[in-house]
């Protein structure tokens, strides 16, 4: 009876994970809340004039999938502020409205399990990311990264890796997000020797600031 009353608690923390990858940072089809997490780092200025500026993209496409933490926390209109700076004028309102019914159902969700949302600890550390060129003012990022989630009232953290698919255009001199797509994976396995470490001691790391720029958790 220990052993199934354990395995259910790990089925429900895992399914929160996967809330949290497929409401509030992607799922299927262009999903925005992880852009409003961006914040204005992920709208990069390009630079004038020459050829497109790839990595400019990249390093804003980045910058946006680190914020995720963000997009927990904020309030409705901080949130629509993020989303207006980082997003195309014509992906803002769509942009807007998806994220706050994505948001508003997680936050349900952590009602229902018992946490108290302002307690949950949400970081997302890309790994490696690609870009490439469209056009003369779009470009394509793949960006892969793993999400740490800790809860209340849980003895581990759990984790969640996915790669994000973003288109960037640039808008009056600046990199702005105009698509996101993310798919789960690929996630490395644990060494056959690891050990788990205990929520206390995943706390204890996400106190530290992020090392990606435009991270916060």
């Amino acid at each position: 009876m220990r052993r199934l009353a354990v395995a259910v608690a790990s089925l429900v923390a895992v399914a929160l994970v996967g809330l949290v990858v497929s409401r509030v940072t992607g799922g299927s089809g262009r999903e925005p809340a992880a852009q409003a997490a961006g914040g204005p780092t992920s709208a990069r200025p390009v630079p004038t004039g020459g050829a497109i500026d790839v990595e400019g993209a990249r390093a804003a496409a980045i910058a946006a999938v680190a914020s995720t933490g963000r997009v927990v926390r904020a309030g409705m209109f901080s949130r629509f502020d993020m989303i207006e700076r980082i997003a195309t004028p014509s992906y803002a309102p769509v942009l807007a409205s998806a994220t706050t019914t994505q948001v508003n159902e997680f936050v349900v969700a952590l009602g229902a399990s018992g946490v108290d949302p302002t307690d949950l600890q949400v970081i997302e550390a890309p790994i490696t990311a690609t870009a490439t060129a469209v056009s003369d003012r779009q470009v394509a990022v793949e960006v892969w990264s793993v999400l740490v989630i800790s809860m209340p009232d849980t003895s581990v953290a759990r984790q969640a890796w996915r790669t994000v698919s973003l288109d960037m255009v640039e808008v009056d001199g600046r990199w702005l997000i105009d698509g996101w797509t993310s798919s789960a994976g690929p996630a490395p396995a644990l060494p056959p020797e690891g050990q788990l470490a205990s929520r206390d001691e995943v706390d204890s790391r996400l106190t530290w600031s992020p090392a990606t720029e435009g991270g916060d958790r």
